[in-house]
């Protein structure tokens, strides 16, 4: 019996019908079946460690999730989380700053050491995502884990990370010595809107290997990674204004920084994925001077576009201009407007030639879209309106579309994407 378990494709078969959790367990059995669950494991990818807040219930803290992590890793052997993904989010929405809501509350570093002695010196972490301020020791395990022992780490996810969290102890700023992440082998950068520039450059200058750069990334975030030459490893860029929650204040509008968005196009980016939403009070620029960006950007990136979200107006303006076809795009999401056609009275959908622009697009998902620009007076390119009904593309397998559209764009839809299923969210 004992030599059937050792198998290799038995034991794989056995293995990928086991849930995640007892992955971990069979790991830790001999080194056969901890070679075959870990890669399982790897090629899943899947966040195994969450040490997660629940903000609303006051329970679960991150720093009490820690501890028990450190005190089961303290027990083990062979650690089944080494090289996986660690996960810290500790957001907190409600007002309550007071020290004694956490568990372990100094947040002196060698204290913080003590508290999780295990993590530190026995976990070595290949996949973080870091979504917290740092008001929790398990926070200040995660920015040690950067600064001192983030050798190991190949993907890394910032959601949220302020950078005066980090370099600021009792309100002075920490050494610049001291300040230099360890993230020389970064394969893998994803950042979000609203991150901290100087924080944002800190970790660029720091992961100079990076492969991919992904995640949200406005104009905000570009010019720092054009401060640290890093244009060419850039994936994924949103031409859109952003907003942040800032307390006291309410939502804050960054508009779109058209300067740095006329940089990033003159370092011909090869991006991946592409998003871009127009809105007339809140995007910064006109709509010439966004439509321009916009159209440079698919043209420095017609060889390599796959994935494309552009609302209703944006596709109208790309499709009035002669762009190159984008030959590997195979997903466009369009944030749709009523107003627009009922204002024109006018199919607009009908009019745009999405067999020239991309030939070998399969999928098309229209979505409402709210508060782009649904007044067209002004907006609609000139002679847009007299295009002729455009060609029909039979490539396209699948059409998605909101309920509220339906009545509006089943029509045009079979009639422009005549091979497509179609389906209703």
């Amino acid at each position: 019996m004992e030599q059937v378990f050792t198998v290799d494709l038995i034991l794989k078969e056995i293995i990928a019908n086991l849930e995640f959790k007892d992955l971990l367990s069979v790991s830790q059995l001999n080194k056969k079946w901890n070679y075959i669950a870990r890669k399982r494991l790897y090629d899943n990818h899947k966040c195994l460690v969450t040490i997660t807040n629940h903000q609303r219930l006051r329970m679960e803290r991150p720093c009490e999730k820690m501890k028990t992590l450190d005190n089961l890793i303290s027990k083990c052997v062979n650690i089944p989380w080494n090289g996986l993904i660690l996960r810290i989010d500790d957001h907190e929405y409600f007002e309550d700053d007071s020290s004694d809501f956490h568990y372990c509350i100094p947040q002196d570093t060698t204290v913080t050491k003590n508290l999780y002695p295990s993590i530190w010196t026995k976990l070595r972490i290949k996949y973080l995502i870091v979504s917290c301020d740092f008001k929790c020791p398990a926070g200040e395990i995660v920015k040690q884990i950067m600064l001192q022992k983030g050798d190991s780490i190949e993907y890394l996810n910032i959601k949220s990370l302020k950078r005066r969290k980090v370099f600021c102890r009792e309100n002075q700023i920490v050494d610049p010595g001291e300040r230099r992440f360890k993230l020389g082998n970064v394969k893998i950068l994803e950042i979000h809107k609203n991150m901290d520039l100087e924080l944002l450059s800190d970790v660029l200058g720091s992961a100079q290997g990076v492969q991919e750069i992904n995640g949200k990334v406005h104009s905000n975030e570009v010019s720092a990674v054009l401060k640290n030459n890093l244009v060419c490893k850039l994936k994924e860029f949103y031409l859109m204004h952003s907003e942040e929650f800032v307390r006291g204040f309410g939502i804050v509008v960054k508009p779109i920084e058209i300067d740095v968005c006329l940089e990033l196009v003159r370092s011909q980016p090869k991006l991946r994925k592409l998003v871009g939403k127009y809105e007339r009070r809140n995007s910064g620029c006109t709509i010439d001077s966004y439509c321009d960006v916009l159209g440079d950007l698919i043209q420095s990136s017609s060889d390599c576009l796959e994935v494309l979200e552009i609302d209703q107006l944006s596709l109208i303006w790309i499709s009035s201009r002669r762009l190159p076809e984008a030959r590997r795009v195979t997903e466009i999401k369009v944030g749709y407007v009523d107003a627009i056609d009922y204002d024109t009275d006018v199919t607009t959908m009908a009019k745009v030639n999405f067999g020239r622009m991309f030939p070998n697009l399969q999928t098309v998902v229209f979505t409402q879209a709210w508060g782009v620009v649904s007044d067209s007076n002004g907006f609609i390119p000139p002679g847009f309106l007299d295009y002729p009904i455009q060609n029909v593309h039979t490539g396209v397998a699948l059409v998605t579309m909101t309920q509220p559209l339906k009545d509006r764009l089943s029509n045009v839809v079979l009639s422009l994407f005549p091979n497509a299923a179609i389906t209703i969210q």
